[in-house]
């Protein structure tokens, strides 16, 4: 899957005036991701079981950290190219009351190899959810 690639903001990422594709494989699975994340359910009027029911699930008092990774691994493995979540932990600091979390996600490669690749969330203040996927190896 090619998908018009997205700046760090959401905007379309543009070269000369063309759009900017993703390369197929973890690429364009890690935007797919980003944009599940992005999304908050009920919010894409084609799709109202899209995103991620940050209101009813996650934010508030009180929040558990593994629940928030057992939603975010079962949202995720929803994403095109993810195969599966293998691993998914995450911690709340109490005093900033941010969320990070870590999971081991199976994604299909370009050539349908199987990649294994580790996956870093981290909440930022504004309370969107920023996500570093990276190869860890072959499986």
């Amino acid at each position: 899957m090619r998908d018009i690639r997205l700046a760090d903001d959401g905007d379309l990422q543009l070269f000369g005036g063309d759009a900017v594709t993703t390369a197929p494989g973890l690429d364009d699975t890690a935007q797919a991701i980003r944009v599940i994340l992005a999304t908050q359910r009920g919010e894409y009027t084609l799709d109202l079981a899209a995103g991620v029911p940050w209101r009813e699930q996650v934010l508030g008092k009180p929040r558990r950290a593994e629940l928030i990774a057992a939603l975010l691994a079962s949202i995720v493995s929803t994403a095109p190219g993810v195969i599966r979540v293998e691993r998914s932990v995450g911690q709340i600091d109490r005093a900033s009351r941010l969320y990070t979390g870590d999971m081991i996600i199976l994604v299909r490669a370009a050539d349908d190899a199987v990649l294994r690749a580790a996956a870093a969330l981290q909440e930022d203040a504004d309370g969107t959810m920023a996500l570093l996927l990276a190869p860890t190896g072959g499986y």
